[in-house]
């Protein structure tokens, strides 16, 4: 799937920039850059944020948007991501997930909130017992 991106814009990243190779500016098929470990809709909400700087923050993209937007160096985004991650309603099931996400994107507040729910009726112990825990051992 392709993206046209204005130059002005891709530019606006330095790691997203740095892929793009402007070698021969007159032929525009030449510009071009393959994003991997990326999906579509996560590439799309990128460009949606690097064009308007907002973007439609949903519970499936959000953790991806973290990694896209940590990957492009976008501090900005990955703030927005963090700040949306940590004020959804935490649930067991997710705490593996989340916390292996706040460890790799270095996400200190995040984890702060994880560990807040956990110390929460019992949570570490219900947790412990999960398949989110696995999740973090794997």
């Amino acid at each position: 799937m392709e993206f046209p991106v204005h130059r002005v814009i891709s530019a606006r990243s330095k790691a997203l920039g740095a892929m793009i190779d402007y070698a021969n500016a007159n032929e525009p098929s030449s510009s071009r850059a393959m994003l991997k470990n990326i999906d579509a809709i996560t590439l799309q909400a990128l460009l949606d944020f690097m064009y308007s700087g907002a973007t439609e923050m949903v519970s499936d993209t959000a953790s991806s948007l973290v990694a896209a937007a940590d990957q492009f160096n976008m501090i900005d985004l990955k703030d927005i991501c963090c700040e949306y991650l940590e004020t959804q309603e935490m649930k067991l099931e997710d705490i593996g997930r989340l916390l292996i996400l706040a460890d790799q994107h270095t996400l200190p507040r995040l984890k702060f909130v994880i560990m807040a729910f956990l110390r929460k009726a019992n949570n570490a112990a219900k947790f412990a017992e999960s398949e989110g825990f696995d999740e973090i051992f794997a």
